[in-house]
């Protein structure tokens, strides 16, 4: 019987896509709530924190603004790829496997369904800081 490789390039944008979707996830969920001199700051993200609320004094005195770390963001869709990566080696391990985690991660329906996922994922996090964030959206960091 001749195995398949699945960790083809369609697998790997399927991979990213999914670590796309799991760090954008994380994007709604705050880490603290950690009060500075100067006001607050409150990190989002996991495992790396890649966005961050900022506020001055009391409001209206600063609003500084919901700010981006996109490399942050970048490494923590890579850390979640490098986990599917080893869960789909594992996986493919068990004979007969490999070809049904080849078709389903590599269809074109899964890849538009991912794509899209990661686009209304990106654009809830853009409207939840919009309406919930503390003033302005810097998406190019501060």
């Amino acid at each position: 019987m001749e195995k398949k490789d699945i960790f083809g390039f369609r697998t790997l944008v399927a991979l990213f896509s999914i670590g796309s979707i799991i760090a954008l996830a994380t994007g709604f969920l705050p880490l603290t709530d950690a009060p500075t001199p100067g006001g607050e700051w409150q990190p989002f993200g996991l495992p790396i924190p890649w966005k961050e609320y900022e506020r001055g004094c009391p409001p209206p005195c600063l609003q500084t603004g919901t700010s981006y770390a996109w490399p942050f963001f970048a490494v923590d869709v890579v850390i979640y790829a490098f986990v599917g990566y080893g869960l789909i080696h594992v996986l493919s391990k068990k004979p007969g496997k490999e070809v049904v985690l080849a078709k389903r991660l590599e269809s074109a329906k899964t890849l538009v369904l991912l794509a899209l996922t990661v686009i209304i994922l990106f654009g809830g996090n853009l409207a939840y800081d919009s309406f919930f964030g503390w003033g302005p959206i810097h998406l190019l960091g501060t």
